[in-house]
Parts: C-alpha cells; structure tokens; sequence
C-alpha cells in the first residue's frame, strides 16, 4: 500500500480538497477513486469536497493491486533503479514490452512481475520489441497520471547508411499505413511529428545518429529516416539494409524526467549494445 500525506498551506484555506489534488497532479480519474474511502483529512475518512483549513493534514490511499500477468525472470533484462513509486529498466532487443499473441511469458512485463509482483504494470515508455534501451514504469496510479502529464526526454540512437548530411529535422505527419496494419507512414492526413537528428559517429558510409523526438508517434524514427532516404539498418520493414544487423538499429539510451513524487530531477542513461557498436568497429 503506498500512501501521501499532505500539510495543507494558507493558498488552500476554504478550498475543498478536489482543488488541492488536482493542483499536485491527481488526475480526474483518480479523484473519483479517492471517493471510495481512500481520503482523510486529519485522520478521518473524508471526501474529495471537504473544506480544507491550513495546517489539515490530508491523506491519501493507494492500496496494493494483484498482477494478472505471470512472472518470468529473463537475466538479460536489467533492473536499473527503483522506489517506491517508478521503476527505470532496460530492455534488451527482442523482448516485447507487452504481452501479445505469442507473446505470453517473454515480455518485459513478466519480468517485471517477477520483481513486483503486488504492482500492476504500467510502462510509462516502451519501446518497439527490436528496439533496445531503457523504459520508464510507473509503481502506482498518482505517479502513472503525473508522469503521462510530463512526458520524459528520451535521446535515442539509430546507425544508417549514406551520405546523410551531418543534422537535420524533419517536420512530417504520420499515420498508418492501410487500416489494421501496424506500418506507418508520412501523409498529409497523419498527426504532426517532429524528428531532430545529428551524427555523433561515422565509419565509412556507416553514421551513427542521436535522436530527439518533439512528439512520440508510433514507429516515428523508423518511418522519418526512411521518408528522408536513410531507413535505420536492419530495419526491413521500412527499407533498412540488413547485412550488418538482424533488427532496427535503433536504442534508447538516455532518459530525463522530473521525479512524479519529489519533484527531483532524474536522468539514466545506458551505452549503445554491442549489435549496434559493432558496425562502427
């Protein structure tokens, strides 16, 4: 059970208690919940329209929720920092994030089962199951509501090839490719992304890339460098050549966010794997 204790300031004298959680990031949802006997002021149950009064003490409850996905530890997945409200993890290539139709127990949500196995699982960020890097998850509903509200910076990695020039944007909107298909591309008629990129190292035609996103479409590094004439190698599915490496060279390796409870400032990073470092030997 994870609960926040609250010492309620003069800006919220005569203000109902709804107005004091939003302002530190409940979300609606969770308000609502918060009707349901996990509230006090001052050690009693209370609801969401008390009035407050400065130096009330509010609390709130978040108990426990069983997991419904079956644990399964896999060595190769690294657990990187935790406490009690998030969870920073890398995920290697070839691991799904989630489970899907053949996709039951090699997941990186059954492994993190495996680690928190009273605590549902909530990927902040993930990542495609060929792409590798560090993922962000959330250890109760209040920090999933506040993290989703900030969206971490995440810096990716991608290798291409071809004389792609030193750094760039690109400003172009996606969407699926056909209806039910899981391939994106660039149309008029898809939503606004933004992709900026530079080159950080280089082997004869080979580039190694550093990635920000201004938005986080689905598959939108992969589709970009592909629409500007550089697919990400190995990535067959939009172009990429795959004589140097068997899955999109594609990696998350740094991500920053404020912490969703202390407010802290936090950043991890993890180095390119060796797939990747391999075609700049």
């Amino acid at each position: 059970m994870r609960k926040f204790i609250y010492k309620i300031g003069e800006d919220f004298e005569g203000k109902e208690a709804k107005a004091f959680l939003r302002h530190m990031g409940y979300s609606a949802d969770i308000i609502k919940e918060l009707k349901k006997g996990y509230l006090k002021v001052n050690g009693e149950a209370a609801y969401v329209v008390r009035t407050l009064k400065t130096g009330d003490l509010l609390e709130t409850i978040f108990p426990d929720e069983d997991s419904d996905i079956e644990p399964n530890v896999n060595p190769k997945i690294k657990l990187i920092f935790s406490d009690e409200d998030i969870a920073v993890m890398y995920k290697p290539p070839y691991v799904p994030t989630h489970q899907s139709l053949g996709h039951y127990r090699d997941t990186l949500a059954n492994h993190f089962a495996s680690l928190f196995p009273d605590t549902r699982f909530r990927a902040a960020t993930r990542l495609d199951k060929n792409t590798s890097g560090l993922c962000l998850m959330a250890l109760n509903r209040l920090s999933s509501a506040i993290i989703c509200a900030n969206r971490p910076k995440k810096l990716y990695y991608a290798a291409v090839k071809g004389d792609i020039p030193f750094s760039g944007t690109v400003d172009a909107p996606i969407e699926r490719e056909r209806e039910g298909f899981i391939k994106r591309t660039v149309t008029p008629y898809g939503k606004p992304a933004v992709t900026h990129f530079k080159t950080v190292k280089e082997k004869g035609e080979y580039k190694l890339l550093e990635i920000e996103l201004e938005t986080g479409r689905t598959h939108q590094i992969r589709v970009h460098m592909s629409y500007i004439g550089f697919p990400l190698l190995g990535d067959e599915m939009y172009g990429g050549d795959a004589k140097l490496i068997s899955r999109q060279a594609l990696h998350c390796g740094r991500i920053e966010f404020f912490h969703p409870i202390s407010k802290e400032r936090m950043c991890f990073v993890q180095p390119v794997p060796e797939d990747m470092e391999k075609i700049f030997e």
